[in-house]
């Protein structure tokens, strides 16, 4: 079980660990259920993140203003013109196109 071979880095950490976990089919199974209690032993903090929170998940964020205010309606015409503009606003995030996570 990948998961469980994180275990032993539990004794070498020395900063505040919290360990995020969505809800994914790998995460709510036996084999992440079960080492929980051990990775709180070694002080790790364990957090659930809420079923549905693209606030807290940055490539949600990207996509939304992609696909909406940034793009141009005229991007739809065809193909070659919504690649070719997801290129320049992709290519511009962080200079023409900001997002602020606040």
């Amino acid at each position: 079980m990948v998961l469980a071979g994180c275990a032993p880095f539990g004794p070498t950490l020395t900063n505040k660990t919290v360990v995020g976990i969505d809800h994914a089919s790998l995460h709510t199974s036996e084999d992440v259920a079960a080492p929980l209690p051990y990775w709180q032993k070694q002080g790790w903090i364990i957090k659930y993140v809420p079923p549905y929170a693209p606030e807290l998940h940055r490539i949600d964020s990207l996509w939304r203003r992609l696909t909406y205010p940034w793009l141009p309606f005229a991007a739809y015409a065809w193909l070659n013109a919504l690649r070719e503009a997801w290129e320049t606003i992709l290519s511009h995030v962080g200079s023409a196109y900001h997002i602020t996570f606040a």
